[in-house]
């Protein structure tokens, strides 16, 4: 037996030890061969891992077994494997992307972006930067040039670099940030300043303890207080940098919210400096849809369903609702996944409820999720 992350889990395995949520709800016993309908399920339920008997992880194995040897249990769900579009659209998917040439060229600049942004952190915080003279991340110009949004942001989502979570995540919100100023028609030279504020809004990070920044458990009050300091720290920094005010009130406010319920000094609406307004959603976005210990990334549709929840009053409303019609329209015509396994493609962005598509199934049945409130997509392939 072994232990497996969720995401290399596949239909015809077998669990070696029972699947069960954090509050302890058996979703499969001990010796279940697993379908794409119970995986989704554990995906739902945001389950991180599960322990597989070696013994029935070959699912390639499984499929070249003679029919009269296999049990019925075993045909049932080698049958599946081999008609799911899912299985083939998901695993060609990530296989596809992961051995492009533009994806090995996407990492490679990335990876010289972080470089070029840890370097720039240091001498911002040691004054030795000069704004008026040097580019703040010379790599950063063609990283997203030539590209389109979904593949942007689907690129962005397979690399990981998880001992530079600082940079990286301040990278994702750059780059994500300029989508959505794009979207807005900002002018070129707005746009720069807006991708180099949101370059730098967690710069206060690098001040933070990484015991207390990448603790697992649930943060004491006094540690939480001290987490809510960064952005006093990064506005800071950045002023006695020489870096303009909106640069600084991104460092400082992109956790300030509508309703006057954020930090670090509780400003509503138009309080809010618009650059941080903009960084505080894209902050939230790069945040829900990246891995976390307790939990799998939330795919987009997820994200928006959260954000139609309670984003409105949180949230500046002409950044939100642009930046949530752009991100469900540029999944069209894209393959999903919903809760109870069933896969199809979206083929009609629902306006009034931009989480909730109709999609379309291979057989040619149509489901409007505006019209079935306990079927939701989980997943986009």
């Amino acid at each position: 037996m072994k232990e497996i992350l969720l995401k290399d889990v596949e239909a015809g395995m077998v669990t070696a030890a029972p699947v069960r949520t954090k509050s302890g709800q058996t979703l499969a016993d001990k010796n279940t061969t697993l379908s794409s309908q119970l995986i989704a399920r554990f995906t739902f339920y945001h389950i991180h891992s599960i322990v597989i008997d070696d013994v029935g992880n070959e699912v390639e194995e499984a499929v070249e077994v003679k029919s009269e040897e296999k049990s019925p249990r075993v045909k049932s769900y080698t049958k599946e494997i081999k008609e799911s579009s899912f299985s083939r659209d998901y695993v060609s998917y990530n296989q596809k992307l992961s051995q492009t040439d533009e994806f090995r060229e996407f990492q490679l600049s990335y990876a010289l972006c972080l470089e070029d942004l840890k370097r720039n952190f240091a001498r911002i915080k040691s004054n030795e930067f000069d704004i008026k003279k040097e580019p703040l991340l010379r790599h950063a110009a063609g990283i997203s040039k030539y590209r389109t949004a979904l593949e942007l942001f689907n690129m962005i989502r397979c690399v990981r670099f998880s001992e530079d979570s600082i940079y990286s995540h301040c990278l994702n919100v750059a780059l994500e940030t300029c989508v959505l100023g794009k979207w807005l028609k900002l002018d070129n030279e707005t746009l720069n300043e807006l991708t180099n504020a949101a370059l730098l809004h967690d710069i206060g990070k690098t001040e933070i303890a990484s015991s207390i920044l990448n603790k697992k458990g649930r943060l004491t009050p006094e540690e939480f207080q001290v987490i809510t300091n960064h952005t006093i720290i990064g506005n800071r920094i950045l002023k006695n940098a020489g870096f303009n005010i909106s640069i600084r009130n991104a460092a400082l406010q992109h956790h300030e919210r509508n309703d006057g319920k954020g930090y670090p000094r509780g400003l509503t609406g138009d309080e809010i400096d618009d650059f941080a307004a903009m960084i505080a959603l894209i902050d939230v976005y790069d945040a829900m849809t990246s891995p976390r210990p307790q939990r799998a990334p939330l795919c987009s549709f997820e994200v928006i369903e959260e954000f139609e929840k309670i984003g409105f009053e949180k949230y500046n409303t002409k950044y939100l609702l642009t930046f949530l019609s752009h991100l469900a329209g540029m999944h069209h015509n894209t393959m999903v996944m919903l809760d109870d396994g069933t896969c199809g493609r979206v083929v009609y962005i629902n306006q009034s409820k931009l989480s909730r598509p109709i999609i379309e199934k291979d057989n040619g049945e149509v489901i409007d999720l505006s019209r079935e409130p306990n079927r939701r997509i989980i997943r986009t392939l």
